[in-house]
């Protein structure tokens, strides 16, 4: 014998019911009404058709409908569509109408055997709402690209999908936000999820989907770090090296060339120049006082300090980007070879090196202060 279930969704399938004397019984459905799973918005319009089986000897005579909070619809609310179809159909002015809709048949004095079939409806203020206060800050101290924003009321936000993307540089590539929760309104790059997040420009763009009402919409936000180069520092900042008119800052957080110039750029700075044997020597000697902190390889091998030096104007010839010639060279025995980024190897007492631009390193930047005018003699 097959057993029957009880009422799902938006119809009734067979099912034991008990009735008002507590007796089991097995009741065969004599309807349907559709559509099934229904919704609407605040505003709008419910329409349900409940619809009797040809079979069951009923017609849209023996139907009326009961709505969400407990009532019987109002009479104008329903109409006979066809021989065997009600059609209930209301305007929705406010979410406590969301619930269940019941069809019965007038011909039935025991509620249970009365339900020809039901349906949950559900109601949202609008499927997809224009988000608000939508706004991006770079904060340079914790070296962090933050958004945020506001998704507005929403009956049920955990029908909301929401997917938050970061494209830096007009759109060569895109992040994903490193955070996931239901009705999230923001997300945090920092520099461990992608050097690039300290590009000069970026597009964040929000796509919000209401799964249940299979609507979609995105926001996008355009973000511009316009840096200030109006007057040098004179001084360097905690954690920076001050040695005659610049400041160093080494990072043991690995990148490759372009990223390692996009993070010293967003700190107001440039990749290592090494304009004398001086300043050679000093780096050097830096370095290697905090070589024990910084990055390996996976076999244990320390990385290469990306510097400034590459031979992109002119294959074979380094120079220091808009900085110039190489007015002083240390390159290892055998350098440069066929790479075109120069890079100081530990390997190598810190010699310079053509290193592959793509590959991770640690990098060093350098910021220039400013002459006291007290120094200047005139």
């Amino acid at each position: 014998m097959t057993m029957p279930a009880l009422v799902l969704g938006c119809f009734l399938i067979w099912g034991p019911w008990i009735n008002a004397n507590g007796f089991i019984f097995y009741k065969e459905p004599v309807g349907e009404i559709t559509p099934m799973n229904p919704h609407a918005t605040v505003n709008g319009t419910l329409e349900l058709n409940c619809t009797v089986f040809e079979d069951s000897g009923l017609n849209a005579s023996h139907l009326f409908w009961i709505v969400a909070n407990g009532s019987r619809a109002p009479a104008e609310t329903m109409t006979a569509s066809g021989e065997r179809t009600l059609l209930l159909r209301k305007n929705i002015t406010s979410i406590n109408e969301e619930g269940t809709y019941i069809c019965r048949r007038n011909d039935e004095t025991d509620y249970i055997k009365s339900i020809v079939s039901t349906s949950h409806f559900l109601i949202e203020y609008e499927p997809v709402r224009d988000v608000t206060n939508f706004n991006c800050s770079l904060d340079e101290t914790k070296e962090e690209f933050y958004c945020s924003w506001e998704l507005g009321l929403y009956n049920h936000i955990a029908h909301l999908n929401i997917t938050i993307v970061m494209s830096p540089n007009n759109g060569m590539r895109v992040i994903h936000c490193p955070q996931k929760v239901k009705g999230q309104e923001n997300c945090i790059w920092t520099a461990k999820d992608d050097a690039v997040i300290n590009s000069m420009s970026k597009s964040v763009v929000l796509y919000i989907n209401n799964m249940e009402f299979n609507v979609e919409k995105s926001f996008r936000k355009d973000f511009t770090h316009q840096r200030r180069y109006a007057e040098r520092p004179t001084s360097c900042r905690a954690g920076w090296i001050h040695a005659g008119d610049s400041c160093y800052l080494i990072r043991s957080m690995t990148q490759s060339w372009a990223g390692a110039r996009s993070v010293c750029d967003f700190l107001g700075a440039k990749l290592l120049v090494i304009e004398s044997s001086a300043e050679n020597e000093l780096i050097k000697k830096e370095l290697a006082a905090l070589r024990i902190n910084h990055s390996v390889t996976g076999n244990g091998s320390p990385l290469k300090y990306w510097t400034a030096g590459t031979d992109f104007q002119s294959p074979g010839t380094f120079l220091w980007g808009k900085d110039g010639n190489l007015s002083f060279t240390n390159w290892a025995g055998g350098q440069p070879l066929t790479h075109h980024c120069l890079a100081l190897d530990p390997h190598n007492h810190y010699a310079w090196v053509a290193e592959d631009c793509e590959k991770s390193a640690n990098f060093v930047c350098e910021k220039q202060l400013a002459v006291s005018q007290d120094s200047i003699v005139g």
